[in-house]
């Protein structure tokens, strides 16, 4: 609930910008006074309360304009008409017409009237309490279909079911059966840590390579400026998109060579950072296998080899990457061959194992740390630590 002093708080709960509806809530003690303040239901003569799970037609006004401050004895004053229904004992959810303005005019007016306003993630966190809140903003900020659907699991109990599991196979000295079943959560740290946060990947090269031709071919359309001067690509231009459901930003880069020009050479900078804090490195080469002026260690970071250009006539030539080993992935930026496969690679390359239906996943840092402690616990015959960092993580 919303803390004291004061009592009831009001969110605008849908996405800002032009809508068809809106919706704000109110939540607290007194939630139902602060909305009739201004809420006059249809066919109704001042009521005092709104029932439970009733929707409710009716108009919203600011009563200080009227000679008599109840505005539901002027029935013929103009307002915005709005739908109004009481979701729980405390909480009050107004739908109104989508718009900046109409949200505005309500929100103030509920700040006027006592109540006060927050941002939706602090309605959340505040509302559900504790972890349950933070996963439901999670849910909200999922980036794809296939994501939101694994967050949705654990809010409906997923991850608090299987935890809960291990922590009951550790009481019946099934040791083995929870350490199986930790290392299943272990291998899922990965996804639950890009529900929300992209995978992304670099595309490293030498200039005039097609870094950013495969990039825009693997969007669906013209991200990047492509042309045939070398140095084209300056900073790092980051694109969102997803590959079999998982949200990936590509990342274009500045082609890696020696120069005296500031300006490119501080692209050329920024190109080797991206190495560093990227989960995919793609290096790219072109038809005649043109070489890197360095090569990342394929020990310390994910490397997927790429050829590009093979549509021209010189790439028949070549078929061994410089590096001596082979190209992972032949592709045309041009004609679009091969690209369907990087995408493919991409993924697999990336590691990434889906959980089953309905399967727990570790979401949050403090789930995973208590993953991989409580395993580590449990190989060295401390359960009783193991069951303490499940409880401590399982939530409710």
């Amino acid at each position: 609930m919303c803390p004291d002093p004061v009592p009831v708080c009001a969110a605008l709960l849908t996405a800002p910008g032009r809508g068809a509806i809106a919706t704000i809530g109110v939540r607290g003690i007194g939630a139902d006074a602060i909305v009739l303040t201004y809420f006059t239901p249809r066919r109704e003569t001042a009521p005092d309360s709104l029932p439970h799970s009733q929707i409710r037609f009716g108009t919203w006004l600011d009563p200080r304009g009227s000679d008599d401050i109840d505005s539901r004895k002027c029935p013929d004053r103009v307002g915005e008409e709005i739908v109004v229904c009481r979701i729980d004992a405390s909480t009050i959810e107004v739908h109104c017409h989508g718009g900046d303005a109409a949200c505005r005019a309500i929100l103030d007016d509920l700040r006027r009237a006592g109540a006060r306003i927050v941002p939706w993630r602090t309605w959340l966190t505040e509302g559900e309490g504790g972890s349950a809140g933070e996963l439901r903003v999670r849910l909200a900020e999922a980036l794809t279909d296939r994501t939101a659907g694994i967050l949705l699991a654990q809010c409906r109990g997923a991850w608090s079911r299987d935890v809960g599991a291990i922590v009951r196979h550790l009481d019946e000295g099934r040791n083995e059966s929870a350490r199986r079943a930790l290392r299943r959560l272990g291998q899922l740290i990965p996804v639950g840590r890009h529900l929300v946060a992209p995978w992304r990947v670099a595309f490293v090269g030498p200039p005039n390579v097609g870094k950013s031709s495969l990039v825009n071919r693997l969007l669906g359309h013209a991200r990047s400026i492509v042309a045939e001067r070398p140095g084209t690509t300056r900073d790092v231009v980051a694109s969102l998109t997803a590959f079999d459901g998982w949200p990936v930003e590509l990342r274009d880069t500045a082609g890696i060579r020696s120069t005296e020009d500031p300006i490119e050479n501080e692209g050329v900078r920024r190109a080797r950072a991206a190495l560093d804090d990227s989960d995919l490195v793609v290096l790219v080469r072109d038809a005649g296998g043109s070489e890197l002026p360095f090569l990342p260690d394929a020990r310390a970071i994910r490397l997927l080899h790429v050829r590009n250009k093979i549509d021209l006539p010189a790439s028949h030539s070549v078929n061994v990457a410089p590096t001596g080993a082979r190209f992972d992935v032949r592709v045309s930026a041009m004609t679009g061959e091969g690209i369907g496969e990087l995408a493919d690679r991409i993924v697999d390359r990336l590691g990434v194992i889906p959980p089953e239906p309905d399967e727990g996943v570790p979401v949050s840092l403090a789930q995973s740390l208590a993953v991989e402690r409580a395993l580590d616990a449990v190989e060295s015959g401390d359960t009783r630590r193991a069951k303490a960092l499940l409880d401590a993580a399982r939530g409710p």
